[in-house]
């Protein structure tokens, strides 16, 4: 019966199973949605990492992008980092960013940062 539906649809119902067998089913069906929302829709996970822009400038000896990712350790290595930047793979905002010394300032509100395909975080704007 797999076997004649889509790829996908098959590869998505098993994930649920297995989810919810080691969690929940409230589990399961949360990660199918966020899923769909990431890979499907194109939009950004509910849950994803914070950070404040004080700690990372603390963490960097400049504001450049490639400092900033690198200063969240959610890379193995800024060579890392610098790939994913010169080769597209990451916005800022939704917005694409390939110059690894592109400089940010501190944000006024909340600034979302997608490297990759998968890895999603947030820079915070502290009062």
């Amino acid at each position: 019966q797999l076997r004649k539906g889509h790829p996908m649809e098959a590869k998505k119902q098993l994930a649920t199973t297995l989810v919810t067998r080691f969690h929940s089913e409230a589990a399961g069906t949360h990660e199918l949605e966020q899923f769909e929302k990431v890979f499907s829709r194109h939009q950004v996970p509910d849950e994803m990492p914070s950070f404040t822009w004080e700690a990372l400038i603390a963490k960097s000896k400049e504001p450049s992008l490639l400092n900033i990712i690198t200063a969240t350790e959610l890379f193995s290595s800024k060579s890392e980092v610098r790939r994913l930047i010169q080769q597209g793979a990451v916005k800022i905002n939704s917005d694409r960013e390939t110059d690894p010394y592109f400089n940010l300032e501190a944000p006024q509100e909340e600034v979302v940062i997608q490297a990759g395909k998968r890895t999603f975080f947030k820079i915070e704007v502290t009062a």
